[in-house]
């Protein structure tokens, strides 16, 4: 069984030759084979090197590589970063398709979720026709209404309260972190938070795509990134773009227009206000939602609940105030987990460019994303 004697000293120089056929054709002979399977069996260290423009690359993991062990830690630090497995995934903020194998062979569909509604004059009966399937049960629903009117379409057992008319859905949000229990801290343990209308939702993520996000990073956004012309934007943005963020009135709905002249704050931009409210963020890249509507593990944030209170009476100004805006874009970075060291190399390895804050619609008020241009 001794087949591979060093027959000199140049042996391991050259390609193993015991079988023409095999080295015509580039491959070992069945000896060298099984010799290779006793001496190392399938224990193999391996790094992947993927070039990636624009398909999906989950056929690497479902088609080519047969292991199960896919998810060895690489550090004790494995939980404390986002999942980072697939570049693509990472760039729009979700997960690898390997990893949402493995979160369906631990959880399932098995996720404890407690809703959060901001409710003002929308009925909210499309959560549960619409986004949350029919057959899913949650654990508790809570409804805060602000302005005035019957809630049209909560569940019976919800839990309505009534709060004032300040802060719009980001007072609602901070208010139900800033009083969250303690317990439950499992990965499986969301919070959904929504407003009370579906705006912008039309492409937004499926409830459990929502659930397998979240519970792996911490955080995840039912808004999928945008593309800007070309270019396809990322979760992920240059903060110090993103600081420089200030928006000087907002309109949306007739409603706004009573409180435009209470909209400015005393800040000169969103950095300023996260520096007066002292909230530490993670840099040089963080993760922004828009639309107001995300899904966050309690155990996340329980970890800032020394942020929520500072953020609730900072949201108690007015209705429409310009500190709702900054909130909107500080969910992300606060709540999700941030980018390791080798992940934020590895975007900024792409060479994104990062958009400044002027544009049309929608990108004049986005500061900041990276925009990567693929052909």
């Amino acid at each position: 069984m001794n087949i591979f004697v060093e027959s000199d000293p140049n042996y391991y120089k050259y390609v193993e030759e015991l079988d023409i056929a095999s080295l015509w054709r580039g491959q070992i002979s069945d000896v060298a084979i099984e010799s290779q399977m006793k001496q190392w069996g399938t224990n193999y260290n391996v790094t992947l090197v993927i070039s990636h423009c624009d398909k999906p690359i989950g056929w690497i993991w479902e088609d080519f590589i047969q292991t199960m062990n896919i998810f060895v830690e690489p550090d004790p630090n494995y939980n404390i970063y986002v999942e980072e497995l697939d570049i693509a995934s990472l760039w729009r903020g979700q997960i690898s398709d390997v990893a949402i194998e493995s979160q369906m062979k631990q959880w399932g569909t098995n996720y404890n979720v407690t809703v959060v509604i901001s409710h003002c004059d929308k009925p909210i009966g499309w959560i549960w026709e619409d986004f949350i399937p029919k057959d899913f049960e949650v654990d508790s629903t809570y409804v805060y209404t602000k302005c005035g009117n019957d809630v049209e379409g909560a569940p019976q057992d919800a839990q309505i309260i009534v709060l004032p008319n300040v802060g719009r859905c980001d007072h609602t949000y901070a208010y139900h972190m800033a009083r969250l229990d303690s317990d439950h801290a499992a990965n499986n343990n969301v919070v959904l938070f929504l407003k009370d209308n579906d705006y912008r939702n039309d492409d937004g993520r499926e409830f459990f795509e929502l659930m397998q996000i979240t519970s792996l990073n911490g955080f995840a956004c039912n808004e999928r990134s945008a593309s800007y012309y070309q270019d396809k934007s990322s979760a992920y943005h240059n903060y110090d773009y993103l600081a420089t963020f200030k928006i000087g009135h907002y309109l949306r709905e007739s409603r706004d227009e009573d409180s435009e002249e209470t909209f400015i704050s005393e800040y000169q931009n969103l950095g300023a206000w996260h520096e007066d409210l002292n909230l530490n963020l993670p840099k040089p890249l963080v993760q922004v939602c828009y639309g107001g509507i995300f899904a966050a593990l309690k155990s996340q944030i329980r970890e800032r609940r020394e942020t929520w209170p500072v953020m609730e009476k900072s949201l108690t100004r007015g209705n429409n105030i310009e500190e709702g805006h900054f909130s909107e874009r500080s969910w992300g970075a606060l709540l999700a987990k941030p980018l390791s060291p080798q992940a934020t190399d590895w975007l900024l390895s792409l060479k994104p460019e990062v958009h400044p804050c002027k544009g049309k619609s929608i990108w004049s008020m986005r500061c900041g994303p990276l925009l990567f241009h693929c052909e």
